[in-house]
């Protein structure tokens, strides 16, 4: 199925939650904040919540600085 990760289109086979897909993808899960198609999901239902077709995928990192 094809979803978009961080604004890159991308193939993933099976059902996957976003945690696995983000260590798939070498995003560290405790150093960024997800939004599933503009909402924004909690940590703790990362394992929980799965992938879908065409779902758009933001892991957002925050940013310091002045």
């Amino acid at each position: 199925m094809k979803i978009l990760l961080n604004g890159k289109s991308i193939d993933i086979e099976g059902e996957v939650s976003l945690i696995e897909l983000l260590e798939r993808n070498a995003i560290n899960p405790d150093h960024v904040v997800v939004a599933l198609n503009m909402t924004c999901i909690p940590k703790e239902n990362l394992a929980a919540q799965t992938v879908r077709e065409n779902d758009e995928i933001e892991a957002l990192s925050p940013m310091f600085g002045g």
